[in-house]
């Protein structure tokens, strides 16, 4: 299994220096953060970068990182089952700006994935969560803030209320986006309006999106 990721040179520049700030946020509940280059083998450390530099660079999940984003979502790319010549003549086929600004790493998200699932108690993240889930047979890794996201689910209660058909505890829910069977998460991510809230576009914006969508249908 083979997936292509076409990342520019000055976007991993900024990802190298990013990253260690990264580890250092989400293991900022500890007494002694753990640096990355004690905390992670060479092998770990090259493909949590490859996971992270999708998550946060190539999707929107820098904002919620250190923007004001709620949570964002990182859909996983369809398997490529390409041979090496076939990626060779993809490449040539490539406007040559294209090929001169960008590399094309080789990259199995999935695997890159479960070693961090294995390796994410090293750290004691407590302001984020990571979770992969399937939503409407789509594959997806979603950054949560927690704070934000309580913040979004309390003062929308109501709402997610109504979506969810029962009652719930915001501080409790959120954490609940990490089991995959979960009802709650099971109906909030397949409703547009209350997912363009944790998405952070505001609650007249998400109003004025869905009109306009409804006119067009």
């Amino acid at each position: 299994m083979l997936n292509l990721l076409f990342s520019k040179n000055k976007e991993k520049k900024l990802f190298h220096i990013l990253k260690f700030l990264f580890i250092i946020i989400l293991g900022s509940c500890q007494n002694t953060p753990r640096p990355l280059s004690s905390a992670l083998s060479e092998v770990e450390k090259k493909n949590v970068e490859i996971l992270f530099n999708y998550l946060f660079f190539d999707n929107p999940g820098i904002y919620v990182l250190y923007g004001s984003k709620p949570m964002s979502d990182s859909p996983l790319p369809p398997e490529l089952n390409l041979t090496r010549e076939e990626i060779a003549k993809l490449i040539d086929s490539l406007p040559e700006e294209l090929r001169k600004n960008a590399d094309v790493i080789e990259c199995d998200y999935n695997k890159q994935w479960a070693l961090w699932e294995k390796i994410q108690d090293r750290f004691n993240i407590t302001k984020f969560i990571l979770a992969k889930r399937i939503c409407e047979n789509a594959e997806s890794i979603y950054i949560v803030d927690v704070e934000k996201t309580i913040s979004i689910l309390s003062h929308n209660y109501n709402l997610f209320k109504s979506v969810a058909g029962t009652d719930f505890s915001p501080s409790e829910k959120v954490h609940e986006i990490k089991n995959p069977d979960s009802l709650f998460w099971g109906k909030i991510l397949q409703d547009d309006f209350a997912m363009g809230l944790l998405y952070g576009f505001g609650e007249e914006n998400v109003r004025l999106f869905n009109e306009k969508a409804s006119n067009v249908e």
